[in-house]
């Protein structure tokens, strides 16, 4: 009974030895298995990983599929890829739609605060940089261009070329928008060395055509033309016939700055005819201003001006770009068929184009066109102030030209730089070294030479300050018209430039005066041009007498007058216009001819919601001063009253 007990237990203990290994051998292929699924997973993300970061995905649609079959994969412990799908969580959102722009901020702020995306430098930094992208959408500039530096200051001490080269493109971009030019080109020309070198060619090619138009804008005309050349010649099979035609139109302005006046007018007569071909009006009006241009330098005035009539009726004051252009030229033909009053009209609507988007190489063209304007008309005093803005523009321009070829050189030959910078440390030494010991040897000659220098600094400062002086004069007679000793035309026009922004910004009233003496060629010719000035001089007293701040009067030529009055109604500007005839009409005219008398017409404006633009309201200022002329004159009349 015994030994049946003891086979007994030998059984059941051989039972459970044999259940045991049986449950391990099942527990070993389930864990592998879950491991062989779990690592299959994180291949398909990875893959997917690609696929979402690369140029393959067409449509939006491809890509939240793409995303939404990560999210299905993912383990809440694979903190890695976890990271890198919030990183790309960020470009789910479309600026496109409204209200998407503050949610993706919001998101990426939240994420950034993740203490786990503090272990994936990279994600992290692409996520920064999406969330830069947006700030810059909701047009914040300042703050995107601050978050592309930080990227960018990370990035290099860390040195992820990729983050470099994405974050450098979008400041650049920006930089470039600001008008802040070299900074732009050394980001741009840097990204797209990156871009060639991470072998990303598509990124790379996006960047030349920006690099080409800041060497352009800032004068480089050969640089340009490289980069065009080599937009052109890559993109030579392609059928975006409306990107090759722009591509035309800019190697034609550039082989126009460069003096090539036949290959230009063959590269703009084929857009021209491209875009007419295309149905493509206000393209090919554009196209037109290039076309008169170059005719204008060859000198048929003729055909530019019929290209010019056709841009005048399409192109409209909105399209800077455009526009100023196009009133430049049509003053530089102006010019040349002697038809001076027209050119000064197109001068000034050329001008306050210009000056609405800082654009210093219009500006410095115009200055240059009105010297000569004024040289014709033998007004040599406002000749010599345009010359006298026109060099300093040129040379600021100059500096500009200056510092993009040294950016280009610098990053496109770095490593010859730095080798070249080498030798000069060495030889500096070696000059250094003999400096110490010609000291040593000739202490007088040292103090010689500082006696010297301190000699000449004393001089250069005594003529730094004269020179100060003297430009500060020419500055205050740029601005202030030497008759009346009131703002000039073009100081009242930025006065007034500056009231209209504001008003607009701050939805306050401004209202402007246009007023001239009546009859004042019948002054002139009657009494004497002496007795016209001192009529001219009494205008000018009597409206200053009016003026209360910030208000003010400026002459815009000839008998002409605006007065500017910010934060006042229309009532309270008809009153001061009429206060001003009567002022005019009643004054002591004693010490005048015999029989001297003066009045003035007033035509009053107020801004209204739809002017967009200064133009628009002094225009209505004038029809309204036309109104009180037709009217009978010595009177004022307000538009829409």
């Amino acid at each position: 009974m015994a030994i049946i007990k003891k086979l007994s237990l030998a059984l059941c203990l051989s039972c459970l030895q044999l259940f045991s290994s049986i449950s391990a051998a099942a527990s070993t292929s389930t864990e592998n298995h879950a491991e062989q699924s779990r690592t299959a997973a994180q291949q398909r993300i990875d893959t997917l990983f690609v696929y979402i970061d690369s140029d393959e995905i067409e449509d939006f649609t491809e890509f939240e599929a793409a995303m939404a079959e990560v999210e299905s994969l993912l383990q809440a412990d694979d903190t890695a890829r976890q990271a890198r799908y919030i990183r790309f969580q960020c470009r789910l959102f479309d600026s496109e739609i409204e209200g998407e722009t503050e949610k993706a901020i919001a998101f990426a702020s939240n994420a950034l605060k993740n203490p786990m995306m503090l272990q994936y430098h990279q994600d992290r930094l692409d996520l920064k940089l999406c969330h830069t992208w947006f700030i810059q959408e909701s047009g914040d500039v300042e703050r995107a261009i601050k978050g592309y530096s930080e990227v960018i200051e990370e990035a290099t001490l860390r040195q992820e070329l990729l983050q470099i080269a994405d974050a450098s493109s979008h400041r650049g971009a920006l930089l470039h928008y600001q008008g802040h030019f070299t900074q732009s080109l050394e980001d741009l020309i840097t990204a797209h060395a990156l871009f060639q070198r991470l072998n990303r060619p598509i990124e790379a090619e996006d960047l030349l055509v920006g690099i080409a138009t800041i060497f352009r804008k800032i004068g480089d005309y050969e640089n340009a033309l490289k980069y065009y050349l080599q937009i052109e010649v890559r993109h030579a099979k392609d059928q975006e016939l409306d990107y090759h035609n722009y591509v035309q139109v800019m190697i034609g302005i550039v082989e126009e700055k460069l003096g090539n006046l036949e290959a230009a007018l063959s590269r703009f007569t084929a857009a021209y005819q491209y875009w007419d071909s295309q149905e493509k009006i206000e393209v090919k009006a554009e196209v037109a201003v290039n076309l008169a241009s170059v005719f204008i330098e060859m000198g048929n005035i003729p055909q530019a001006m019929v290209y010019l009539d056709e841009a005048e009726a399409v192109v409209k004051a909105d399209n800077f770009a455009i526009y100023s252009f196009m009133k430049l030229f049509r003053a530089k033909a102006l010019l040349l068929s002697n038809q001076l009053d027209e050119a000064h009209l197109n001068i000034d609507a050329a001008r306050i184009s210009f000056d609405s988007v800082s654009n210093l190489r219009g500006t410095e063209q115009l200055l240059e066109l009105e010297s000569k304007l004024f040289s014709k008309e033998q007004d040599y005093q406002r000749a010599f102030a345009s010359l006298s803005q026109y060099v300093d523009i040129n040379k600021q321009l100059n500096e500009q030209r200056t510092s993009s070829k040294t950016i280009a050189m610098r990053t496109q030959f770095n490593s010859q730089q730095v080798e070249q910078e080498n030798k000069h440390l060495v030889e500096n030494q070696k000059l250094k070294q003999q400096e110490v010991e010609i000291l040593e040897i000739n202490k007088l000659q040292q103090l010689i030479i500082i006696l010297m220098g301190s000699i000449i600094l004393v001089i250069l400062a005594v003529l730094t300050f004269k020179q100060s002086q003297k430009n500060r004069m020419l500055s205050i007679l740029a601005m202030t018209d030497h008759l009346t000793q009131l703002p000039n035309r073009r100081q009242i026009y930025l006065k007034a430039q500056a009231f209209f922004n504001h008003a607009r910004n701050h939805n306050s009233e401004l209202s402007v005066i246009s007023f001239d003496a009546d009859h004042f060629k019948r002054i002139n010719d009657t009494f004497g041009h002496e007795t016209g000035d001192v009529a001219l001089q009494t205008l000018a007293i009597s409206a200053q007498e009016l003026m209360r701040k910030p208000q003010i009067v400026g002459r815009t030529g000839g008998e002409e007058f605006l007065i500017l009055l910010p934060d006042t109604n229309l009532t309270a500007a008809m009153r001061i216009a009429t206060q001003l005839i009567n002022n005019v009409k009643d004054a002591d005219y004693r010490a005048l001819p015999t029989g001297f008398t003066l009045t003035i017409s007033a035509g009053v404006a107020t801004l209204q919601a739809s002017d967009l633009q200064l133009a628009t309201l002094i225009n209505r200022a004038d029809d309204a001063l036309y109104s009180a002329k037709n009217a009978g004159r010595n009177q004022a009349v307000c538009q829409k009253c």
